[in-house]
């Protein structure tokens, strides 16, 4: 069922699967299907956040702290879904991308 080198467009065999009717029947003769629950592996996702931060203090009791924090630093494209519908004109393939490159800067000041 899985392929050798998945892409974008065939992530896993999709000759493996038919919808139920008269040309789709199982060893069993039935119909019904025999795939089990949650067969069809995903792609993995590895993240890189990162975080700097810098404060001055300005006297005993205030403070100017300036911080930057990025998620997904390496701006990498992840899939995030892939369809699994028997017989969608997508089937097989990745419909998804999880959230590209954020930074934020944050300026706090405490008293």
């Amino acid at each position: 069922m899985s392929v050798n080198n998945p892409t974008t467009k065939e992530w896993f065999n999709t000759a493996a699967f038919c919808a139920p009717g008269p040309t789709c029947v199982n060893a069993a003769g039935s119909s019904y299907g025999d795939a089990g629950r949650n067969i069809i592996e995903g792609p993995g996702q590895i993240t890189f956040d990162m975080a700097m931060s810098k404060t001055i203090v300005i006297k005993e009791s205030r403070a100017l702290e300036f911080r930057l924090q990025g998620t997904n630093i390496f701006n990498t494209a992840y899939f995030s879904s892939i369809n699994t519908t028997v017989n969608a004109q997508t089937f097989g393939q990745v419909t998804g991308v999880a959230n590209m490159r954020r930074v934020t800067m944050v300026v706090r000041f405490r008293f």
